[in-house]
C-alpha cells in the first residue's frame, strides 16, 4: 500500500477543516485500539499544512481521506514530520 497526503491552506484553519480532520482521524484511530501500523503526521510548508497518512492509516480511514481529497504520494522523510496521531512504534513505518 501507498502513503497518502492532504494539503490544507492556512486560510482553511478558520473554518476548522484542520480540527475536523484531526478529530475524525483520532476517533477512528482510538476506536481500533491504537494500531501500531497507523500514523497521521503533519508538516508545514509555505503557509500550508500537509498531512501524511501511513499505509495502515489509509486502510482504516479511506472514506475520510477521499472526502478531504487525499492523493497518493511517495513515503515522506520522517525527520520532516511531526506526529499527530500514532502508536509509539510508528517510527518503524516505511518512511523514505
Amino acid at each position: 500500500m501507498k502513503w497518502y497526503s492532504i494539503t490544507l491552506p492556512d486560510e482553511q484553519t478558520g473554518n476548522d477543516r484542520h480540527t475536523i480532520l484531526r478529530d475524525a482521524f483520532a476517533h477512528l484511530f482510538t476506536r481500533l485500539g491504537v494500531p501500531p501500523e497507523v500514523g497521521m503526521f503533519a508538516h508545514s510548508v509555505n503557509g500550508k499544512e500537509a498531512y501524511y497518512f501511513s499505509p495502515g492509516a489509509v486502510q482504516i480511514a479511506r472514506p475520510l481521506l477521499i472526502a478531504y481529497g487525499a492523493v497518493e504520494c511517495e513515503p515522506p522523510q520522517r525527520e520532516e514530520l511531526s506526529l499527530v496521531f500514532g502508536h509509539s512504534e510508528c517510527d518503524n513505518l516505511p518512511f523514505a
